[in-house]
């Protein structure tokens, strides 16, 4: 088994951007930011599969453990980063350029928009500033499912297979495209 082991691609990490401005969290509903990322498209450090992705978050609240955090991808998968912990009664503390992690979305690209949520969930009204929230995105720059085999057409390995398909097709055509022209010039 050795002698055949496919090692995974090398890992690469991008900061895919940051909201670094105090913002209020509502006492009741949500705080909504949005976040959009070339994922460090056109340099060494290129993100363009998934392998994991750290919101690293700076916040302070009345009450840390009503707390509610949620990611979701520009593919569509939500994350709990961070749901109520009745014991945690923390109100100085708060997490401090904590890195919150989730491996929920391996495997997609993460190019495109990627949306936070953080309120509160309980019973008595609080208060909330979140001072920072930075993307950091870790993976590879090719397919890291290449070898299996798409089970469930409906299945995020299959939207991400298609995806990079029709990736490829497009940048074939616009190839074909630009040789036509050539020829056509000379």
């Amino acid at each position: 088994m050795a002698r055949e082991w496919k090692t995974v691609p090398e890992r690469f990490h991008c900061i895919g951007g940051s909201v670094q401005e105090p913002r209020k969290i509502p006492p009741e509903g949500k705080l909504v930011l949005t976040l959009t990322t070339d994922a460090c498209e056109g340099k060494e450090n290129f993100v363009r599969y998934l392998e994991h992705v750290q919101a690293v978050i700076t916040v302070n609240s009345t009450r840390r453990g009503d707390l509610n955090i949620n990611m979701t991808s520009p593919m569509g998968t939500k994350s709990i980063l961070l749901s109520r912990r009745p014991r945690d009664d923390d109100s100085k503390v708060g997490f401090d350029k904590w890195p919150f992690m989730t491996t929920h979305t391996w495997g997609e690209d993460p190019r495109g928009t990627w949306v936070l949520e953080i309120g509160f969930v309980g019973s008595m009204p609080q208060k909330g500033v979140l001072k920072e929230w930075t993307l950091m995105l870790h993976g590879t720059q090719s397919a890291p499912y290449i070898d299996q085999i798409v089970g469930d057409y409906q299945s995020k390995l299959a939207m991400s297979k298609k995806e990079e398909l029709e990736e490829e097709l497009d940048e074939a055509v616009e190839r074909s495209l630009k040789s036509l022209l050539n020829k056509s010039k000379n």
